[in-house]
């Protein structure tokens, strides 16, 4: 009996530090969802964040200036090999993996050391506030930049949509097909009940 709580006893902290050491999940990445917008005089900046599903996040940020120059980026997170991977695609570029090398309860740090810049992109969420940083080193100088978002603070998405892909009805309640790419890239929406144009 005194042999059998012996092993009990000191099986207990190897339990414990197996379930400490369990890999993140896009799970845990949950608090990311959401839009997220600033605004000034001299532009807007915009992310977007499902939530995690199938093992995937995706993402999307935009940043417009003034007079209407803009910026995007296709963002991407994927539990690969026990460990998380983002992968951003800025001016639809080819996706660069960062692999997530620390995570809190609100917070993620993912890293790629070999990359150019950044070689870490940073976020964190405060409430209904959640901010990127991206930092990394150029020509032995430590760089660092960033963007700090409201939720849904530009009310982008208050806005009725000209089309709801779900109900299939438009913005004056007829019912719609979703567009469609027709030959020569034009696109066109029929009333349900007729035939593509």
């Amino acid at each position: 009996m005194r042999t059998l709580l012996i092993v009990v006893l000191l099986s207990l902290p190897i339990a414990a530090a197996a379930e400490e050491a369990a890999p993140p999940t896009v799970a845990d990445l949950a608090w990311l969802a959401g839009a997220w917008c600033s605004s000034s005089e001299n532009a807007t900046a915009e992310e977007y964040w499902v939530a995690p599903h199938g093992g995937v996040v995706l993402g999307l940020h935009r940043d417009v200036r003034a007079g209407g120059r803009a910026f995007f980026e296709h963002l991407l997170i994927v539990e690969e090999d026990g460990a998380l991977v983002y992968y951003a695609s800025p001016a639809g570029r080819p996706a660069t993996p960062f692999t997530l090398i620390e995570a809190g309860e609100r917070r993620a740090v993912f890293a790629n050391p070999e990359h150019d810049y950044p070689q870490r992109i940073i976020y964190e969420r405060d409430g209904d506030q959640l901010t990127a940083t991206i930092e990394g080193d150029v020509a032995g100088e430590t760089r660092a930049s960033g963007w700090r978002w409201r939720k849904d603070a530009c009310g982008f998405l208050a806005e009725e949509p000209a089309h709801s892909p779900v109900t299939g009805a438009g913005a004056s309640g007829e019912a719609t097909r979703p567009c469609w790419r027709g030959p020569g890239g034009t696109s066109s929406r029929s009333p349900v009940g007729e035939g593509r144009k």
